[in-house]
């Protein structure tokens, strides 16, 4: 097994994000751990220590808001063809934090953006060489 091509990810793709297919609709989406996604869930976790410490439902809730944002802001970069209540949404950043309170609609986010085979830097090279 050649590890370089197996472990070695393409760090543009990382941050700049892939197209995901979600049903009608394409996600894209940046790779979670990058300097950006680091740096944000460093400041808001640190800056809401004291709440996040007490485990109790509120907590709970800042935790889950204090990821969408991450998320929404971070991981998810755009999007075509999604809707709300059957119109088109636009996407954006606060669109975007929106429906990352979705729980299950994040969780798909950062499920994909955790899949290191999406961002390989050699799935071009074996692509181009089929």
């Amino acid at each position: 097994m050649d590890i370089g091509k197996e472990f070695t990810t393409d760090t543009s793709k990382e941050e700049a994000g892939v197209a995901v297919e979600l049903g009608d609709a394409t996600l894209i989406i940046a790779r979670s751990g990058t300097k950006a996604y680091n740096k944000m869930v460093d400041s808001l976790f640190k800056k809401n220590k004291k709440a996040l410490d007490l485990k109790n439902d509120a907590a709970q809730t800042l935790s889950d808001n204090l990821m969408a944002e991450v998320v929404g802001t971070t991981l998810l970069r755009g999007w075509e063809g999604v809707e709300e209540d059957g119109k088109p949404l636009p996407f954006s950043k606060e669109n975007a934090i929106r429906l990352c309170r979705i729980k299950d609609f994040r969780a798909f986010v950062m499920e994909k953006a955790s899949d290191m085979t999406l961002y390989k830097a050699a799935v071009e090279e074996e692509i181009a060489g089929n």
